[in-house]
Formats: C-alpha cells, sequence, structure tokens
C-alpha cells in the first residue's frame, strides 16, 4: 500500500467516524436517559469510544458515558477514567 492509499483509508475511517456521530450520541442519550443499569451494554460501548478516543474522537462522548456509569459502579468507572487519562 503507498503512502497515498494510506492517507485515504485515513481519510475514509475518520469521516465514517464524524457521521456516526450522530448515532453515537443517540445511544449514549438513550442509555442515560432511559437509566440503563445493564453493565456489560454500558461497559461494550465505553470500550468502543475508548478506541475512538485513540484516534482523537469522541472524548466528551466517552466522559459523558462514564460519568453516568460512575453512578452504577463507582469502582469500574474509576478503571475506565484511569485508562482514559492513561492513553
Amino acid at each position: 500500500m503507498s503512502m497515498d492509499e494510506l492517507v485515504g483509508v485515513i481519510k475514509d475511517f475518520q469521516e465514517n467516524i464524524k457521521k456516526s456521530l450522530p448515532s453515537i450520541n443517540k445511544e449514549i442519550n438513550y442509555i442515560i436517559e432511559t437509566n440503563i443499569q445493564d453493565a456489560k451494554l454500558i461497559e461494550k460501548t465505553l470500550d468502543v469510544l475508548l478506541d475512538l478516543s485513540n484516534f482523537g474522537f469522541c472524548d466528551e462522548e466517552f466522559l459523558k458515558l462514564n460519568s453516568y456509569y460512575s453512578t452504577i459502579s463507582k469502582e469500574a468507572s474509576r478503571d475506565y477514567d484511569s485508562y482514559f487519562r492513561d492513553n
């Protein structure tokens, strides 16, 4: 793969994330507004947001959901917060 091709793939990836942001925000708001307590669902969503934050996306979304998660599991939320700060 040439450098130009790699740059194109990265730009496509970034555009796809940008297009997904409204859906991501909708899912986070739904979890919070409906008071979902399912730790597995929340942690799966937090994991995705952490992955995206490594590419410069979804920091605010991660912090918002993790703040909500702290009302369910303070210890797990602290772990996520530590991981977020360290990366």
